[in-house]
């Protein structure tokens, strides 16, 4: 399993996100029929090492996840609960993931008239 998995599976197996956006979670987009609430995550940042001998075993991603919900109230509740799911924690998965806080805004979309919550998270993971 990849480190993008494993945060997928700790987002999926946690019931208080479970129980706002049910299995919504998306990379990089959501598809355009998909109704709010749910959260998409990307990777913004590479964040890999290398040393004098070779590249490390550990890389150090940016990862940034949106929040998205028909109220800013609903946007806010979904990020508490996601972060709750996910910040400082040792996540269970082959690649050892772990999440630490970066930042965080709002925003919203114009078109779809969504409220966001934005966090980014810097990762500490096997390079699988």
């Amino acid at each position: 399993m990849s480190w993008q998995s494993d945060i997928v599976t700790a987002i999926l197996t946690d019931s208080a996100v479970c129980a706002i956006i049910g299995e919504n979670v998306f990379a990089d987009v959501a598809p355009g029929s998909t109704p709010a609430p749910y959260i998409v995550y990307q990777q913004i940042s590479d964040g890999s090492e290398t040393t004098l001998d070779g590249k490390r075993p550990v890389i150090f991603p940016l990862v940034q996840f949106s929040c998205w919900a028909a109220t800013k109230a609903g946007a806010i509740d979904l990020v508490s609960k996601l972060r709750t799911a996910i910040e400082g924690k040792n996540l269970v998965g082959e690649s050892n993931v772990s999440l630490g806080f970066s930042n965080q805004f709002s925003t919203r979309d114009q078109q779809t008239k969504l409220f966001g919550e934005i966090v980014d998270y810097r990762v500490s993971c096997n390079s699988n």
